[in-house]
């Protein structure tokens, strides 16, 4: 089944808010009627229809689920409309200048299918009462002229007003959606943290910045050891978890607002610290080393073998090399070194001259 088109907290926003509105318009009905039948007998539907939305209201207040208020609202939009058009003059009263407000309502509280049916509904109603209308079967409208020009009145505010929400709803969830989007094309879905591409862009910003003020800028090319063996061993969840883990000590340890951490690409992170020279670099990448390592992931239940990274760190103030490229190819040169060396350390690669 096809979901509804506003998010949770909007849509909530808006049935009670509609579910007001209404409400309203039917307290200002109930009054005129009864004025216009000479305040002798009661606008029974009317009440009828009040005390539903009065509960709809109370319902929701306490938290109630906004698909039951939802279709209780268009339900009991839809049988007062018939109702309630044909107690009041039909096309001659005020009530059919709000049907377009239902299926609309249908269409963002509940549903793709139930917005279609009650479009279908909605006009059958309307082809009902026009036909009774023509064939002279509707009662007149009780109510004074005047007082049926203020129901009118309230009726025309009530569908501008009820407009008004809808559009600001739907550009309100649509804004969201635009957010969630955007986000969700820079940040690594597994670990939440910048993907690599994120990182890119501010990479290219960064290495610019530097060249221009001659200042240093430093790459950490950081891969989790035997990351392989690890998921060889104990599958792949336990592996993406393994790789939350270490993204979430990466996180903490890069304190730096200005600096840069994300997911190059399986199990690589890369970091990049901002005016920071080699011995700045070493020492967070030692940290950063340190800190994975003391969060015990075992390799294997049971034994002592824990996960472990390697760091190839290289530093630039030279702007020949700063240069994303390159900066992340001698980051990477270290990094092998590391590896090669035994794994579980920081190498770093030094500049030229």
């Amino acid at each position: 089944m096809d979901k509804p088109t506003l998010d949770p907290e909007d849509r909530h926003a808006l049935v009670s808010n509609i579910n007001l509105l209404f409400m309203l318009l039917v307290l200002a009905g109930v009054v005129v009627r009864w004025y216009a039948l000479g305040r002798t007998s009661l606008p029974w539907p009317g009440i009828v229809f009040l005390l539903i939305f009065l509960g709809n209201a109370v319902y929701l207040s306490r938290l109630g689920s906004s698909d039951i208020a939802a279709g209780v609202l268009i339900s009991t939009l839809t049988v007062a409309l018939f109702v309630s058009g044909y107690n009041t003059g039909g096309f001659a009263g005020p009530i059919p200048i709000i049907s377009p407000l239902i299926p609309i309502a249908a269409f963002l509280l509940l549903s793709l299918r139930a917005g279609f049916l009650s479009l279908m509904v909605v006009s059958l109603i309307l082809l009902v009462l026009l036909t009774l209308h023509l064939s002279a079967k509707i009662p007149d409208n009780l109510s004074a002229e005047t007082n049926l020009m203020v129901v009118r009145y309230v009726a025309v505010t009530l569908t501008v007003l009820i407009t008004g929400l809808v559009a600001s709803a739907f550009v309100n969830s649509h804004r969201k959606l635009l957010s969630k989007v955007g986000l969700s094309a820079h940040t690594d879905y597994l670990t939440g943290i910048a993907n690599r591409r994120s990182v890119s862009l501010e990479f290219a910003k960064e290495t610019a910045r530097a060249r221009r003020n001659g200042s240093w800028i430093s790459t950490l090319m950081i891969d989790v050891d035997h990351f392989k063996r690890f998921n060889d061993i104990n599958g792949h969840a336990e592996g993406d978890e393994c790789l939350k883990r270490v993204a979430n000590v990466l996180k903490n340890a890069v304190a730096r607002p200005a600096d840069l951490l994300g997911r190059y690409g399986g199990e690589e992170f890369i970091v990049v610290l901002i005016e920071t020279d080699p011995l700045g670099a070493a020492k967070v990448a030692e940290t950063l080393r340190a800190e994975v390592q003391a969060q015990n992931i075992p390799y294997e239940d049971g034994k002592s073998a824990v996960v472990t990274v390697s760091i190839g760190s290289f530093s630039s103030s030279d702007s020949g090399t700063q240069r994303e490229d390159v900066l992340i190819k001698h980051a990477d040169l270290a990094l092998y070194k590391a590896k090669k060396a035994g794994r579980n350390r920081v190498v770093a690669q030094l500049p030229e001259g």
